[in-house]
């Protein structure tokens, strides 16, 4: 792996910097990427996100009555770089909340996703969704004006195969957006030397649900690699606690049982694991509110946000 090629800017030299549930983590030492390597299987991957393993179990079936407010972002991002409501592709498109809010602001919507459940439920909503993977959404070159990957590029096996396939589907002047957690984030780094050193799991980490985990930087290579031109990069957002502390992975079974509850409840569970939640609250504490205010000082935040144009490849 140490010569392998980045999946962000294709630099061939990188080294490892922990694991996380198992898996080890690799980053890139130009860029700053870092992957899952080796990666899972596909049938691992299948089952990782099933809804036998927690995936969607708290989706709302009605999308009538879940939030806008993404959708809103969206459309006013897309519109400040001068693209109209038109054909959109929502790639990972979920149980469909986001395309179902963006058909009320006028733009002609169909998503794609790999989990049948969630493409049941948009479909049960009365959206365009398929059941397929990108690379397999055939017949739709140059049809759409905006192809979406929210929080997607991070899970794909091989990133510049899939926004390869983005770009044919995209007609002449067309853009990708793209949302994914930000891996230069103060948290991230800061968390990031405290794997090195102590082998704690890096918190940012999501793997084997992610695959790579992507710095501005080597997003925007990636990019331009696959055949776009950046038009804009926003780094955004609050790195939430909770969700951070769930994701060192040390909790996994709790947060699963009480996924299948429908609900976050209190359980039996919960007594158990609340020692070493307490523990491990306590010891990242102190990056969390470094980072806070590093974030400030940096103008930096936890998510990548990114607009790009399709261009011809060179």
């Amino acid at each position: 792996m140490a010569d392998a090629a980045c999946s962000g800017c294709g630099y061939n030299q990188q080294r490892p910097v922990g694991s996380k549930r198992g898996w080890a983590l690799w980053q890139c030492e130009r860029c700053g990427t870092v992957c899952v390597w080796p990666q899972p299987t596909p049938e691992q991957l299948a089952s990782i996100y099933s809804c036998s393993a927690g995936y969607f179990a708290t989706a709302s079936k009605d999308l009538a009555l879940t939030s806008s407010s993404s959708a809103w972002l969206v459309d006013a991002e897309l519109r400040a770089v001068g693209i109209s409501p038109g054909r959109f592709l929502d790639v990972g498109c979920s149980t469909g909340q986001l395309i179902y809010h963006l058909r009320a602001l006028g733009w002609s919507v169909e998503g794609i996703d790999v989990n049948r459940e969630a493409v049941r439920t948009a479909q049960e909503n009365g959206l365009d969704a398929s059941l397929c993977e990108l690379e397999d959404y055939i017949g739709h070159d140059g049809a759409f004006d905006v192809v979406y990957m929210g929080d997607v590029i991070e899970h794909v096996r091989v990133p510049l195969r899939t926004l390869r396939s983005a770009h044919k589907l995209l007609r002449g002047g067309g853009v990708l957006v793209a949302r994914t957690p930000n891996a230069a984030c103060s948290f991230a780094k800061a968390t990031l030397v405290l794997a090195k050193q102590v082998h704690f799991p890096w918190p940012h980490s999501e793997a084997p649900y992610h695959l790579h985990e992507f710095t501005p930087m080597g997003l925007g290579e990636l990019c331009d690699r696959a055949g776009f031109e950046v038009l804009s990069v926003r780094l955004t957002g609050k790195t939430p606690f909770l969700y951070t502390l769930g994701s060192t992975g040390l909790f996994d079974e709790l947060k699963t049982t009480m996924k299948h509850s429908g609900r976050y409840r209190l359980n039996s569970h919960l007594l158990f694991s609340l020692p070493k939640l307490v523990g491990t609250a306590a010891l990242l504490a102190p990056f969390y509110v470094y980072s806070r205010f590093a974030d400030r000082v940096r103008a930096t935040g936890h998510a990548i946000r990114l607009i790009a144009r399709r261009r011809d490849y060179r």
